[in-house]
């Protein structure tokens, strides 16, 4: 994984990338999907997700890092 301070998102392994948009299309498999935008593959119609009081109502993605003493 790299956390870059040029691109807006984080970049994962392929493999890594792979079953995690997998298991994210699964759980919001009734948002509907639109044409994806490079470099991501999977993108949703925004006009079709809830919000929360604290964001979109879409499923959390926790990245968990090696170290314990990386906060």
């Amino acid at each position: 994984m790299n956390i870059s301070t040029v691109n807006p998102y984080t970049i994962l392994k392929t493999s890594l990338y792979n079953v995690m948009v997998n298991a994210f299309v699964k759980e919001v498999a009734k948002i509907p999907r639109v044409k994806a935008v490079a470099p991501f593959r999977a993108c949703f119609n925004s006009k079709n997700i809830g919000s929360t009081r604290v964001g979109p109502a879409v499923p959390y993605i926790d990245l968990v890092m090696q170290s314990a003493s990386v906060y």
